[in-house]
């Protein structure tokens, strides 16, 4: 009898047999025959020249592994670091790309409208007359003086007479008192019908009540360039909003880089006599001038008042700092690590939980040895046959 022992199984065998019941000889050169082949050799080889080169990348990189000998550099580490420095590179290009493409930041603030000053409103004549004059010589010491001070002299104290679809861009000011601010006299038929812009206002008998429209610059559509829109301008008294917009993102000069924007509200239809005193156009009225132009005797009249506040708006592209992407790809870079670190960490304590319990069971398995028992029942009595021992994994 010859012993034949396993990792865990000391048997007795026969001699000249084995666990499948191939002569122990003829076995034995198989194993070598195979182990000596030169296939197998060379996927052998290879495979060592590949692993061995691939190892030493592997724990070089090892970010969590120092060279002490409690915690080395493991090929196992070097691949949660190629993990880790993988999503820190994610996250910076998706930062980069996001700080790039972050859309213009608008800031909003109201003034005082005396404080600034004066400001453009287009207006646009829709009658076949229409006298507009800008009245602020009694403000030229009040609260707005600077603003007054500012007015071009074509303006200041003169009549400025349009034709029908004609337009002028007058100076505006704020003023507190009542005679102040642009007047307009018109008269005549309405061309709202026959030049149609898109205000509503093709009836006659409603479109006689608006002479005048003041021409804003809205934003164009999905924010490209700037549009022309009209807001008609009823007999009476209308308070006007002013709106600048400064859109730094556009070069200085492009259309809807400066947009000027006016939205009224209509405060009164009656007149009061006082409120066109010393008017510049009264005197071309008196040498009449509607009745010669136009033969018409209806004249209507409109004064438009400045709101005391106004709103500027300005539109920046953010800049981007260097500084703050690198202090969000910092804080990333010692969230992941501590989060690598952990999960380590519990890795390593579990496979040793793990060690621990597998040590502390032993169990045995009934089966029976790989063996020919025909061939060795044929050549020995019971009393010969294999004994078993096993150990505790």
């Amino acid at each position: 009898m010859v012993p034949w022992k396993t990792a865990a199984t000391t048997l007795d065998v026969p001699a000249g047999a084995t666990q499948t019941g191939i002569p122990k000889a003829k076995s034995i050169k198989l194993i070598t025959d195979l182990a000596q082949s030169k296939s197998v050799k060379q996927v052998t080889a290879s495979a060592k020249k590949v692993a061995k080169p691939v190892g030493t990348v592997a724990r070089k990189i090892d970010r969590w592994g120092e060279k002490q000998k409690h915690h080395p550099k493991t090929v196992f580490g070097g691949v949660w670091t190629l993990i880790f420095s993988a999503l820190l590179i994610f996250y910076s290009v998706r930062l980069y790309i996001t700080c790039r493409e972050e859309p213009p930041k608008t800031e909003v603030r109201i003034g005082w409208s005396y404080a600034r000053g004066p400001y453009p409103l287009p207006l646009v004549c829709y009658v076949d007359l229409c006298l507009v004059s800008a009245n602020f010589e009694a403000e030229a010491t009040g609260m707005s003086s600077k603003c007054v001070g500012k007015l071009p002299a074509s303006q200041r104290g003169q009549c400025i007479q349009l034709r029908k679809n004609e337009r002028v861009v007058i100076r505006n000011c704020f003023s507190q008192l009542l005679r102040q601010g642009v007047h307009v006299h018109f008269a005549g038929v309405p061309a709202w019908h026959e030049l149609k812009p898109p205000v509503g206002l093709n009836n006659v008998s409603v479109g006689k009540l608006f002479g005048v429209a003041v021409d804003s610059d809205m934003e164009g559509m999905n924010g490209i360039g700037i549009m022309s829109v009209l807001t008609p301008l009823r007999t009476g008294v209308s308070q006007l909003k002013y709106v600048e917009t400064k859109n730094q993102t556009l070069p200085a000069g492009d259309p809807g880089s400066l947009r000027h924007e006016w939205f009224s509200t209509h405060v009164a239809s009656d007149m009061l006599g006082a409120e066109f005193a010393n008017d510049p156009c009264s005197r071309n009225i008196a040498a009449g001038a509607f009745k010669n132009s136009t033969g018409a005797h209806t004249v209507y009249k409109s004064v438009f008042k400045m709101d005391a506040d106004f709103t500027e708006i300005g539109v920046t592209k953010p800049k981007f700092l260097w500084l703050s992407f690198a202090g969000e790809v910092g804080g990333a870079l010692e969230l992941l690590d501590i989060f690598f670190g952990v999960a380590i960490l519990f890795m390593m304590w579990l496979s040793r939980h793990v060690a621990e319990i597998s040590k502390s069971w032993c169990w045995r398995k009934h089966e029976e040895p790989e063996l020919d028992l025909e061939q060795v029942a044929a050549s020995q009595d019971r009393d010969s046959f294999p004994t078993i021992t096993r150990t505790c994994l």
